[in-house]
């Protein structure tokens, strides 16, 4: 991927709000707003997309070009922030991430993300979630698109499988990845030592949501609590770089908020409709 950046680069991060103290209520979108933070990265502009209704997000927009995939957005930011953090370990140390990385996205992204959208008592909790902080109607058509493609994409992970024993299966996989993890830590205050890296922010950040989101089923933070020494981890963590006190900065008003004219004229007019047929519906007006 050839883009060439520069102390003159505009770069603009859009991503979903965040609730209970969380940067944002997305794993993903989480990962690479502490990415920013905890690398002192200045030169790149956070906006919450209040008038988004499509579920790509988060989006990174360089220079008038967008970026929706994932690894897209990832090697960008990380090309910008440096991974400054990793730097505070030896060569030998940091060759270890690669492969725990793999091992986090096989096991942890997985059985997370079944957590938060395949568990069905989980889904409507998740839906809402990613939708707050939209402006209405935006909000409304954000959550639709959104649980439609988490059920799609689900779907193709899980294939002819049983969702359920798929999901069964996913946590047991994680119980073990978890019990090699919890060596790893030890007693540790982050993986690696006494300093997070880029792995510590993509762990915590996919664990985050179940440590501070109410989710009925609690099948997936039975088995992270039943590792003491990674819960305390994920906590400690929270504490300090997503303290529950923090409150986002207030955000300056843009006029390119991933909203076109189109959408603009469809929320105003379905407002206006909705205030109108509840007036009608309860009398307020007459014919």
């Amino acid at each position: 991927m050839d883009i060439e950046i520069d102390r003159y680069t505009k770069v603009v991060l859009y991503v979903i709000d965040g609730a209970n103290g969380l940067p944002s209520s997305d794993p993903f979108s989480m990962e690479m707003l502490l990415n920013i933070k905890l690398n002192n990265c200045t030169s790149i502009e956070i906006r919450k997309a209040h008038m988004n209704s499509n579920a790509d997000l988060p989006k990174l927009n360089v220079n008038g070009t967008t970026y929706s995939h994932p690894e897209q957005i990832r090697k960008i930011i990380e090309r910008i922030t440096r991974n400054k953090i990793n730097q505070q370990y030896a060569k030998l140390e940091l060759s270890r991430l690669s492969a725990h990385f793999a091992h986090a996205e096989r096991y942890l992204a997985t059985a997370a993300l079944m957590h938060y959208w395949g568990v069905e008592e989980n889904t409507a909790l998740s839906t809402n979630t990613y939708a707050q902080g939209m402006w209405f109607p935006f909000g409304i058509l954000y959550s639709r698109n959104m649980k439609k493609k988490m059920t799609e994409t689900i779907q193709l992970i899980v294939g002819d499988d049983d969702l359920k024993v798929f999901i069964d299966r996913k946590y047991l996989e994680l119980d073990a990845y978890f019990k090699d993890l919890s060596q790893m830590l030890s007693n540790k205050k982050y993986l690696l030592g006494d300093h997070p890296t880029t792995l510590d922010l993509y762990i915590c950040s996919h664990l985050a949501p179940a440590f501070r989101l109410q989710y009925p089923n609690t099948t997936f933070m039975n088995v992270v609590n039943s590792n003491n020494n990674i819960a305390e981890y994920v906590r400690n963590f929270l504490s300090k770089h997503a303290p529950l006190k923090e409150v986002p900065a207030k955000e300056n008003p843009s006029d390119n908020d991933c909203a076109s004219v189109f959408l603009l004229l469809t929320a105003g007019f379905t407002a206006v409709g909705v205030m109108t047929l509840f007036a009608w519906s309860h009398g307020l007006i007459r014919r």
